[in-house]
């Protein structure tokens, strides 16, 4: 299963109202409809998103994979972009 994230895909979310919360509360609230442990794939900054899933809501998953996940201090590399 796929997640339209906040602001991506069908999701109308307006852009100023996106954060890493939604993010992690539209994974979490799907995975609330879901009896069996999951597998949470992520890619870039969704492996951020899963893990903070895993973190709150560890009994939900039984795997995670992160791809490419963004997870150190990026200020310099954005300042520069």
């Amino acid at each position: 299963m796929a997640v339209d994230l906040p602001g991506s895909g069908e999701n109308t979310t307006l852009p100023q109202e996106v954060t890493l919360k939604s993010y992690t509360d539209k994974v979490m609230a799907i995975l609330e409809k879901v009896d069996s442990p999951v597998i949470l794939v992520g890619h870039s900054m969704a492996g951020v998103v899963i893990s903070q899933v895993a973190e709150y809501i560890p009994k939900k998953y039984k795997s995670l994979f992160m791809f490419l996940q963004l997870c150190c201090k990026m200020t310099k590399v954005f300042k520069r972009l």
